[in-house]
């Protein structure tokens, strides 16, 4: 009995033991097929991607951001608070300077606004009257003392130390400061007066266009109920002819390379398959500081007008440093910097060739060749490898920092 136990006890061992060789075997297996696999892809030869030298326009431009300033639209606004009573325009409608737009019923609030800025205005035209009374006065002061001067210490030809000479010059000078003063005191009333005017015309019941332009965007109707307000609120916007305006932000790097009369062209993020064109108007020079970082402001306008170009609305631009026609032009990627020199790789009879090359102007995706290729030329743009270690390479990797490895060679044509 104990034979047979041992007999059947040393079957399954065998079995089991070759259970398990067999689970190793094939674990190896794998392992030596993964590895297998990796390294015959790692191995694969790199594919090249060529291009042609081709002939055509090339532009140099600078990049920048913005948004549009104006687009010709006015808007009329009123600070009157009341119910609409009428609306003499609608929407599309073209209306002359001081047209009726719409009339109010005042209420209370609104009569009391409307009061205080007609006092405003009526307090600003006495202080012009005023400031004009003053100019004939001081004009009159300042004549009769450079008189006394004139005739009295200049004629007798006084010392300039003599206190006469000094008294009389002084109280000239001080005549002539007043009326000097003055003028500025007559420039800032006669502002003032047209300020107060504004604002207690935009307190009237009767709404008048302040522009000749096409009605749009009308925010009120009969029997709204408009509410006090300190702000003036839209009531209704002016479309005009002309072109609209763009700011600009370019870099201090750039600015030097921008002048008036520069052509832009600019997209509108908000109006998609558009580009519009337009000129450098104005450049302010001095700029703004923010963390450290200085842009100035560029001006442009529009060479045409669209009512889709809307005030705010961002834009992208390029400004045009230099554009040239009929030119050997190649991809940036063919070009590589090596010993300080502007190198690309010719292929020729299947073989390639390092070659020394002037460039030119570049745009964003192409780079002038000024000499070294001729068009029609076959060259290297970029190495393309299978192997899942190396998706891509330059074709001038193997360029070191202190120029060409390998026992490459420089051709010059």
């Amino acid at each position: 009995m104990k034979m047979k136990q041992k007999a059947v006890h040393l079957v399954k061992s065998f079995f089991e033991n070759r259970k398990k060789a067999a689970i190793t075997s094939i674990v190896i297996l794998t392992v030596v097929l993964v590895v297998l696999q990796l390294a015959t892809s790692s191995k694969q030869v790199p594919q090249v991607i060529t291009t042609q030298v081709e002939r055509g326009t090339i532009v140099s431009s600078i990049s920048a951001s913005g948004q549009v300033l104006s687009s010709n639209i006015t808007n009329i606004n009123s600070r009157a608070s009341g119910i609409v009573k009428k609306m003499f325009v609608s929407d599309d409608d073209f209306v002359a300077v001081g047209q009726k737009v719409a009339e109010l019923e005042l209420d209370e609030d609104g009569k009391q606004v409307q009061a205080t800025a007609y006092a405003a205005y009526l307090s600003a035209k006495s202080s012009l009257a005023s400031a004009e009374t003053n100019y004939h006065s001081l004009q009159s002061q300042r004549f009769a003392v450079n008189q006394k001067f004139i005739n009295d210490a200049v004629a007798r030809n006084l010392e300039t130390t003599d206190p006469t000479y000094i008294q009389e010059n002084a109280d000239w000078l001080a005549a002539e400061a007043k009326f000097t003063n003055n003028s500025t005191d007559i420039s800032r009333a006669k502002a003032a007066l047209t300020a107060s005017y504004l604002s207690y015309e935009q307190t009237r019941s009767i709404i008048t266009s302040p522009i000749a332009g096409k009605i749009n965007s009308i925010t009120i109707a009969e029997g709204m109920v408009l509410s006090t307000s300190a702000n003036t609120q839209r009531v209704a916007s002016l479309i005009t002819e002309g072109t609209p305006l763009a700011t600009l932000t370019i870099s201090e790097i750039d600015v030097p390379n921008v002048s008036v009369g520069q052509k832009v062209t600019m997209t509108i993020d908000s109006i998609t398959d558009k580009t519009y064109t337009g000129k450098v108007t104005s450049i302010d020079r001095l700029g703004t500081t923010s963390n450290n970082v200085t842009a100035y402001p560029v001006i442009v306008k529009f060479d045409t007008a669209s009512e889709a170009i809307l005030p705010k609305m961002a834009l992208s631009a390029k400004l045009v440093i230099e554009a040239k026609n009929d030119v050997l032009m190649v991809p940036l990627s063919a070009i590589q910097t090596a010993n300080n020199r502007s190198v690309v790789i010719l292929i020729k009879n299947g073989q390639q060739q390092s070659i020394v090359v002037e460039t030119g102007i570049t745009s964003d995706t192409q780079t002038e060749i000024l000499s070294g290729l001729n068009e029609g030329d076959e060259i290297l743009t970029t190495t393309v490898s299978q192997s899942s270690q190396n998706a891509g390479t330059s074709p001038f990797s193997s360029f070191g920092s202190g120029g060409f490895g390998g026992g490459t060679r420089i051709f010059t044509r």
